[in-house]
């Protein structure tokens, strides 16, 4: 495994999109995930992702 600056754990829509503002910053970043990388959901989220964020200035950064 090469070195990285963060782990993600969580290959899915949320852990994809971390790793990628991360590495527009270049920080290096490695994704684990027990299956393919974008194909799972979180049971808990049932694949949704909320439209509210409490801290709007992040997504804009």
């Amino acid at each position: 495994m090469p070195n990285s600056d963060v782990i993600i754990v969580g290959g899915g829509v949320i852990g994809l999109s971390i790793a990628y503002v991360l590495a527009r910053e270049g920080v290096a970043a490695t994704v684990l995930d027990r299956r393919e990388l974008g194909r799972e959901a979180s049971w808990a989220g049932a694949g949704l992702i909320a439209p509210y964020c409490p801290w709007p200035q992040v997504i804009r950064e």
